[in-house]
């Protein structure tokens, strides 16, 4: 974010609106949000995470390989 120029205040206001979109997110929607929580993943992890949620979406064969 500070190699976009993003403030120390932009960047702390960006933490904050993510804190409370994590607390709220199984609550305040229905159906619950999901989140995909990247802190103690690595990238590869993270990645079949939000393949996954992807593919309950769709029966394209193209998002079905590797």
């Amino acid at each position: 974010m500070r190699e976009r120029n993003w403030s120390d205040e932009m960047i702390q206001d960006y933490k904050n609106f993510a804190i409370e979109l994590l607390e709220i997110s199984h609550s305040a929607f229905d159906p619950p949000m999901p989140t995909v929580v990247s802190t103690d993943n690595n990238v590869e992890e993270v990645a079949g995470q939000i393949k996954a949620w992807i593919l309950q979406y769709t029966n394209d064969e193209a998002y079905t390989t590797s």
